[in-house]
């Protein structure tokens, strides 16, 4: 018996030893866990600049970060995440709402499977402040994530919280941005005074931002006042339609390698770069449906792009012409206008086998120049009235004019020195001083 006794207080003696190394391994495997979820959070917070202030939404609750460390996590309903149920999960002062208008005063993160929805006509809120300042750790800036961000009926745009009042471009001010897998879509919304500059040691972010494998929807939408208005870089199918950029302190759109984007009735006005620029890797996406004005450079530059179509672009009164053409090739611009351009269309720096077909250049100072480093240019079926200069001036090589008509210009065509093989056919000269000079 006392035997027994001893064999079952050893079995016991065991099974709690085995307990509490369970226990230990379960504890360690928990703080590997919690120290891997905290060294994301810290790498997220440290990607985003550094905000005072954060939060994550995932799709059953809220990380509350400050500082940089999780401070905080908030059950959350799972569906549809709007402004109040985002506020009952957030400290008190991060996001504060009067009667049609909220201030948020944190950056927040949408992690897959979650949506986020800020209607105006559902909340009562017409205007979502972002909180913003100096310094990137005073940003409030919306991240999908690999969610979906949803904006309707609204205005969102900067606000000092001390001021209320919107922010001028500056590191901290915030922005709008769509991450891989993550979907933006505003409709019937004005974004405004939103992005960085660039900076000698920052690259600056677009107010809206559409990055590599993102996609989503901007329809009868502004973006006015900001740094870059939108750029889309690498993103995948976005649909722009009706959509309004104005007064960036920068470019008004940026194209960067998207792709199947669709565009409809976009219009570029008064900002203090280029209108549109496309640029990076080529992409077989037209460009098309886009009226520019009164941009501080071109209305269009189009920069290192191969195969490129634009069609039915239209320009007016941008400083510096209407549409650029720079190391680009196998380039077909079709049904494309120039009104008050001071060039309408300049090709330059190895740009080659251009085709331009069915322009319209009305007045300006230079219809179309191709300078002397373009290399193959076919220009058809064009109309140009009413330059200063000259309708037409070539000095690239193996150019083509073929039914081709200038009216009232100073002078119709210009051969410049060092052009060569250049093929004139069927030109209509009427009005204006010199027909063809050839330097």
């Amino acid at each position: 018996m006392q035997r027994s006794a001893a064999q079952d207080a050893a079995r016991q003696a065991r099974d709690r030893a085995a307990e509490r190394s369970r226990q230990q391994a379960e504890a360690a495997r928990a703080a590997g866990r919690n120290a891997a979820a905290s060294d994301k959070i810290r790498l997220a917070w440290e990607e985003r600049g550094r905000p005072s202030r954060m939060a994550i939404v995932r799709t059953a609750r809220v990380d509350v970060v400050a500082d940089g460390r999780l401070t905080q996590q908030v059950p959350l309903r799972p569906g549809l995440v709007t402004l109040p149920l985002l506020d009952r999960s957030l400290p008190p002062t991060w996001l504060r709402q009067t009667t049609d208008t909220a201030l948020l005063d944190a950056t927040v993160i949408l992690t897959p499977g979650t949506t986020m929805d800020i209607a105006g006509d559902a909340s009562g809120i017409r205007t979502l402040a972002l909180a913003g300042g100096p310094s990137t750790t005073d940003t409030a800036s919306l991240y999908t994530g690999g969610g979906r961000l949803s904006l309707r009926g609204l205005t969102i745009t900067s606000a000092d919280p001390a001021t209320g009042q919107p922010l001028p471009p500056s590191p901290g001010r915030p922005s709008i941005v769509v991450t891989g897998q993550g979907r933006l879509d505003a409709t019937d919304t004005t974004i405004t005074d939103l992005g960085t500059p660039d900076l000698d040691t920052t690259n600056g972010h677009a107010a809206v931002a559409f990055n590599p494998a993102s996609t989503g929807a901007l329809v009868r939408t502004t973006l006015a006042r900001n740094s870059t208005g939108l750029e889309l870089s690498r993103s995948d199918a976005v649909h722009l339609d009706q959509l309004t950029v104005s007064d960036s302190t920068s470019d008004g759109i940026v194209l960067r390698g998207d792709r199947a984007t669709t565009m409809n009735d976009i219009r570029a006005e008064r900002n203090a770069g280029n209108g549109m620029i496309v640029t990076g890797e080529s992409t077989d996406r037209p460009i098309t449906g886009v009226s520019t004005a009164h941009n501080g450079v071109f209305g269009l530059a189009i920069i290192g792009q191969t195969g490129i179509q634009v069609i039915g672009v239209a320009t007016a009164s941008d400083r510096s012409g209407g549409l650029r053409l720079s190391r680009s090739k196998e380039v077909v611009v079709t049904g494309f206008s120039a009104t008050d351009q001071s060039i309408g269309v300049f090709t330059h720096v190895n740009s080659a086998n251009l085709t331009l077909d069915h322009m319209t250049v009305t007045r300006g100072r230079r219809g179309l120049v191709v300078e002397k480093s373009t290399q193959g240019l076919a220009l058809r079926d064009s109309t140009f009235h009413g330059a200063r200069v000259a309708g037409v001036s070539v000095g690239g090589q193996d150019v083509t004019v073929t039914g081709v008509q200038v009216s009232d210009s100073a002078t119709g065509v210009r051969i410049e020195r060092g052009a060569r093989t250049v093929t004139v056919t069927g030109l209509r000269l009427r009005g204006g001083h010199d027909g063809i000079v050839a330097t």
